[in-house]
């Protein structure tokens, strides 16, 4: 089994299915705004592009844009590490697969392991083992965005019980996913089987929600962070199913430290913790501080404003966006962008829908931005060669000042989430092929 590629699943290349608005890669008229791309198309999803390519249209999204990372970014540009993927890209190697399933190559920086490891568990959850035959699900009962620390730079979260139920993710995502997982390695299937036995993990039932938090967002390095999985999950599990069926040469033996069990990869590039907190949540971190204070729950998620209601979502902090300000100097919009604070990206797949809010220094600077945005867009809109899709998307595109908040929202057409998850779901089965 390769834990570092492994359990982190989809990986490199994959986003909550909706992919892109009508159209595709497109971005708010006129170039980027503040930070990246505004809400509206052409962004990356968490991890990166489906195997098999872009969903119709050539844009991405988690679902239906991108939090920051995937071609948002904190305003000021991409955050440390480059081209900022939820967050970083690819989980760790790259590569597809869960425990036991597809190894991936080693090395690669840990910015690459924070949406893998989330979007691995999503893809589990959406997967079919043998096992979950006959496991009946979780003992504990954990809320992931409960667990988030303070001090997160930008926060992530991905409700992956209500992905998982959206009608073109049920019809052409989950088969696909159970394809893929079930695999054609009998050795390693049955390994893995095994895992999840052990783990008394049923990913299909018992995972509901995943939220990530990172720190040490700035123009250099790379972030740290700690990924949260919740919902009915045993507890004091986890651990020792890794010690017991990972690859001996990928982590060390389980040991405690400051009341906590936890595992830690051999690799220092990058390392990786994993634990669970009492509540049986499962954690994954770069640094062991992280890990310990996400052990323990709090109303810190209170404080960044997570809208849970959302099928997912990301958040920038004001601290955060004042350190990456300056990367934006010079740009048109530099003079709005002087007091920037907390940003806020969200998505909704039933019914479509994706929404920014980008917190500025008064409402001056909030109605001034929004007036440069709406002219941009109007230009857009006259323009002759403009695709059909695309015109839908920025027809549905509002543009508005509340406060000194810049508000923009896009619609999310029911056919391109469709056909995003069939095109997402082909490259599922597709990538196969190639393993």
């Amino acid at each position: 089994m390769q834990p570092q590629g492994d359990i982190a699943s989809a990986a490199g290349g994959y986003g909550p299915p909706g992919g892109a608005p009508p159209g595709g890669g497109w971005g708010p008229p006129g170039g980027a705004p503040p930070g990246g791309a505004p809400p509206g198309g052409g962004y990356g999803p968490p991890g990166g592009a489906p195997p098999g390519g872009a969903p119709p249209g050539g844009g991405y999204g988690p679902p239906g844009g991108a939090p920051p990372g995937g071609g948002w970014g904190p305003p000021g540009g991409a955050p440390p590490g480059g081209g900022y993927g939820p967050p970083g890209g690819a989980p760790p190697g790259g590569g597809y697969g869960p425990p036991g399933g597809y190894a991936a190559p080693k090395g690669k920086g840990k910015t690459g392991l924070i949406v893998g490891l989330v979007a691995g568990l999503i893809v589990l959850g959406g997967g079919g083992f043998a096992a979950w035959h006959f496991l009946g699900g979780g003992g504990g009962s954990s809320v992931a965005h409960a667990h988030l620390p303070g001090g997160c730079d930008a926060v992530l979260r991905f409700d992956v019980e209500g992905v998982m139920k959206v009608g073109p993710v049920k019809k052409h995502v989950v088969p696909a996913l159970d394809e893929k997982a079930g695999g054609s390695d009998a050795a390693a299937k049955a390994k893995l089987t095994e895992f999840f036995v052990s783990a008394r993990l049923n990913p299909k039932k018992d995972i509901d929600e995943a939220v990530v938090c990172l720190t040490n967002l700035s123009p250099e390095g790379e972030p740290d962070f700690v990924a949260i999985v919740g919902g009915s999950i045993t507890p004091e599990k986890v651990v020792d199913a890794l010690a017991t069926y990972a690859d001996k040469d990928e982590f060390n033996e389980p040991k405690v430290q400051d009341g906590i069990r936890f595992i830690q990869s051999k690799s220092t590039h990058p390392t990786i913790f994993v634990a669970q907190a009492e509540d049986g949540a499962i954690l994954v971190a770069s640094k062991f501080e992280l890990l310990k204070k996400a052990a323990k729950k709090s109303g810190e998620h209170k404080k960044y404003k997570v809208p849970l209601e959302r099928h997912a979502s990301a958040i920038v902090t004001a601290v955060a966006t004042k350190r990456l300000a300056g990367v934006a100097a010079g740009s048109p919009f530099a003079a709005s962008l002087g007091g920037i604070g907390r940003v806020e990206l969200s998505a909704s797949l039933e019914p479509g829908k994706l929404d920014g809010r980008l917190e500025l220094g008064d409402a001056a600077a909030a109605t001034a931005l929004a007036g440069q945005l709406k002219g941009m867009l109007g230009e857009v809109k006259g323009m002759p060669l403009v695709p059909a899709e695309a015109k839908a998307t920025l027809d549905g595109l509002t543009i508005s000042a509340a406060g000194k908040e810049l508000v923009v929202s896009a619609p999310i057409s029911a056919e391109a989430i469709e056909k995003a998850a069939e095109e997402f779901a082909k490259g599922v089965r597709e990538a196969e092929k190639g393993l």
